[in-house]
């Protein structure tokens, strides 16, 4: 995770704005979806 963070970081002023925000989208995309996942197997194991 923190390798990740790293790359990012050097990447960053290489890029222009419109691909960090692809960037950002598609990480928030992933953690959403993990989130939502997580939760759904929390619920369905509760059961």
């Amino acid at each position: 995770m923190t390798l990740l963070v790293n790359m990012v970081l050097i990447a960053v002023p290489y890029m222009d704005r419109a691909m960090m925000i692809r960037l950002w989208i598609s990480v928030g995309t992933v953690g959403l979806l993990r989130t939502i996942s997580s939760t759904l197997h929390r619920v369905l194991m509760s059961l």
